[in-house]
């Protein structure tokens, strides 16, 4: 292939194009209209690219009769590239975004406006899709509001004036995305997703938290904690705490199955605390009693079959009985 001074101009034409729609376009402006741009990127390339191939001097002779053997009777394969970048600028721009919001979003809180779930039906097949429009007012400015494609379970979990979480981009607010998945709010507020050590207790008693403090702390370390009747509460991970700051005291409990009664993530914590913890045991009855006991804590540790109904999950697999393990934690010097 002949690389004249026309051919040049349309690989120019090419580099300058994918260039501009890759990086020189704003993150705002593409959030305005990702599918139209993406598709206008792609379809400019795929042009000149056939320009290109086909050593055109122009669009205006894609009308004309093409000789046989020459080079523009294959300027149609550019249409195959063009389909691929559709795609390929869609997904870079959803990149983009994540990442800036990653780097420099503003977590705020939003409400659900209003949203729909539309079916189709294609050769007997019925697809549901779901949208939600959210509104949010960062500080100092205007209402934004935004659309957000969703899933089913999604969809029904929300409702019209539900408040959820948003997170947007300080440099340009309607640059937005609602935080609904577990892994998305994780993700946003950075928080650790795992169980309770002894730091996590020490820490709560040395800075004397508040009750909101306190919440704040544990929702850094796992994802859903609540209060219930001044009870710390995370359902998900089937523990809770009881905290008398009075009295330098807790009541921590943890769901385990009878498999895994000694691989508490707590308990384990304290075999490596700086604190020095040293284990007795005793027996009361057929019952063992453990504590663990340092310079400035007391631990007592006792447990209790949970009630349990049915043996087996819903696919059939047995499932191993579960008890309570309680630890009361008391600091003895506060």
């Amino acid at each position: 292939m002949e690389f004249n001074r026309r051919r040049k101009i349309w690989l120019g034409a090419v580099i300058t194009t994918i260039y501009l729609f890759w990086s020189g376009i704003s993150i705002g402006t593409y959030n305005q209209y990702p599918g139209f741009l993406s598709f206008t990127g792609a379809a400019l390339t795929a042009l000149f690219l056939a320009l290109l191939i086909g050593d055109f001097t122009s669009v205006y002779e894609f009308t004309e009769d093409i000789p046989k053997g020459s080079p523009k009777g294959v300027a149609p394969l550019a249409i195959i590239p063009g389909i691929i970048l559709i795609f390929v600028f869609w997904m870079h721009f959803s990149s983009r975004k994540e990442a800036v919001l990653e780097k420099e979003g503003v977590i705020i809180t939003a409400n659900i406006v209003d949203g729909e779930s539309t079916t189709t039906t294609r050769r007997f097949q019925s697809n549901t899709t779901y949208e939600v429009r959210v509104s949010y007012q960062p500080p100092k400015t205007r209402k934004y509001y935004f659309s957000q494609s969703i899933n089913g379970s999604e969809f029904n979990s929300l409702y019209k004036g539900a408040t959820i979480d948003v997170i947007y981009w300080k440099q340009d607010p309607s640059v937005s995305k609602a935080l609904l998945s577990e892994d998305e709010i994780k993700k946003a507020f950075k928080i650790e997703d795992r169980k309770l050590e002894f730091q996590d207790i020490d820490k709560i008693f040395t800075a004397n938290m508040t009750e909101k403090a306190i919440l704040s702390h544990l929702n850094t370390i796992g994802y859903k904690w609540e209060t219930q009747e001044g009870i710390f509460v995370n359902e998900r991970q089937k523990i809770a705490l009881k905290i008398d700051n009075e009295s330098q005291s807790m009541v921590y409990l943890e769901k385990l199955s009878i498999g895994h009664l000694n691989g508490s993530s707590f308990e384990s914590s304290l075999r490596n605390a700086e604190d020095g913890f040293k284990k007795s045991a005793r027996l009361v009855g057929e019952e063992e009693r453990i504590s663990y006991e340092s310079n400035h804590y007391i631990i007592f540790k006792e447990h209790k079959r949970a009630k349990q109904e049915n043996s087996y999950n819903t696919s059939g697999t047995f499932r191993f009985p579960e008890e309570i393990v309680m630890y009361t934690i008391v600091r003895k010097n506060p």
